[in-house]
């Protein structure tokens, strides 16, 4: 799956981008002919505690609406982890959404 990663004031090291590859590889691979485009974009938040990175999703749906989810962790992989379930969720509901009801055996559409 081709995707792009975007560093704003965050510096990802090549551990980190190992990690992102295997993880978009092996969670969004079976989406590949629904999406157009997979952009991730990392941010480091300041609260004034601790530092948090900021991880952005954005997925082109070539069918539906597309899909930008963002979440925030200590670590760029927890970021990106976190992020990365909740789009996966996502894509999931639209096409359950988009699929419709069901058919039983006897044909008749399930409530």
């Amino acid at each position: 799956m081709r995707y792009t990663i975007h560093e704003n004031s965050e510096n990802i090291n090549d551990n980190d981008r190992e990690f992102i590859d295997s993880r978009v590889g092996l969670s969004l691979s079976r989406f590949n002919n629904i999406t157009s485009s997979f952009d991730i974009v990392f941010d480091k938040l300041d609260n004034g505690k601790s530092p948090l990175t900021s991880c952005t999703i954005c997925i082109k749906m070539t069918n539906a609406t597309d899909i930008v989810v963002t979440d925030s962790a200590n670590s760029i992989q927890q970021a990106f982890l976190i992020t990365l379930n909740r789009v996966k969720r996502n894509i999931e509901r639209q096409l359950k959404r988009s699929k419709g009801s069901r058919l039983g055996p006897s044909l008749n559409a399930r409530q």
